[in-house]
């Protein structure tokens, strides 16, 4: 049996024209060009296609099912179609984005890396830098989204802002940092000791009091929290903080990801429920975003909902924990 995609077309077509003339025409084939083919298919099903009435050509039972089967194909094949006229849209396309470095360990570099494999000639242009350059990029037109800590783009009117995730962040130190053995820890021991970390959002400023100590010091126009050692560079903050007495905070996931080890340990001794990274996108309100930067919007929250599946993870191991 030799049925092609265009035998299903010749029945839809005679289906919805109720006439050969008039299918064939819709079909930019000639009348017995069309009859042949609809003889040959009779012949190869060995059913009869069409019952010739007053009213024109009715379908069989037999052409009835070839049609029903046809719309299946037709859907899927749309949707195939669809894509790869996407793919062939968005190859090409160049990817202008920001992220802060908890949403760049958690969801934005694997989004960018399934983004690659699916299309391979797409460029990204990816900085990597504190929420208050990235908010000074948007608004210069260097970068069309930023996935950061939202910071004070959420309450100014000309960002278009979405929380992608709020999660308990921890201080950490050294594994024989003076203060990793205590059993018990307060603010005010922490503020003793250098904190290397980008600028934290003002709104921290509620909790850690007037007084930072050895923290750093408050931006006297935003509030922002600008630390000891102010440093947006992961690696970098991991080096100080394994070779000193500063400390510095993050998730636990990302903490358990890519630091501790014999070296870290969370300095999780003490309760702060107000400590939490709050991330998201940013882009100018106004603006329409390119098909390749709204993909790459759904590819991180994709990546976030299933990081919130695996969410509560097991505790480390009493060897890579502060509490003893």
């Amino acid at each position: 049996m030799n049925i092609t995609l265009r035998h299903f077309e010749i029945v839809e077509a005679v289906i919805r024209c109720q006439s050969i003339t008039r299918a064939a025409s819709m079909l930019e084939m000639t009348q017995p060009a069309l009859t042949r083919a609809i003889k040959t298919l009779e012949d190869q099903i060995g059913r009869e296609l069409f019952i010739r009435t007053p009213r024109g050509l009715d379908p069989t039972e037999a052409a009835n099912t070839i049609l029903k089967r046809y719309s299946k194909i037709a859907s899927g094949l749309a949707g195939i179609l669809s894509e790869i006229e996407q793919i062939k849209s968005l190859n090409g396309s160049r990817l202008n984005l920001a992220t802060g470095v908890f949403a760049g360990h958690t969801s934005v570099y694997q989004a960018i890396g399934r983004m690659s494999q699916k299309y391979k000639e797409i460029e990204f242009e990816i900085s990597h830098k504190n929420w208050q350059l990235v908010i000074k990029d948007i608004l210069a037109g260097e970068i069309d989204l930023g996935i950061m800590e939202l910071g004070l783009a959420e309450h100014d009117p000309v960002f278009q802002t979405e929380l992608l995730s709020s999660t308990p962040v921890h201080f950490f130190g050294r594994a024989n940092h003076p203060l990793a053995r205590r059993k018990t820890l307060t603010l005010d021991d922490l503020k003793q000791y250098p904190l290397c970390c980008g600028p934290l959002p003002p709104r921290f400023r509620e909790y850690l009091g007037e007084n930072l100590g050895a923290f750093g010091r408050y931006d006297t126009l935003t509030g922002t929290v600008q630390c000891t050692i102010n440093t947006d560079d992961f690696l970098g903050i991991r080096q100080v903080v394994a070779s000193s007495d500063a400390v510095s905070l993050a998730p636990r996931s990302v903490l358990e990801s890519h630091f501790i080890d014999e070296e870290l340990v969370i300095l999780d001794q003490l309760e702060t429920p107000w400590l939490m990274a709050r991330y998201g996108f940013v882009h100018l309100r106004q603006t329409k975003l390119p098909p390749a930067t709204l993909e790459f919007m759904d590819l991180v929250r994709d990546i976030e909902r299933e990081k919130q599946m695996q969410a509560d993870p097991p505790l480390l191991s009493m060897a890579h924990s502060a509490k003893r």
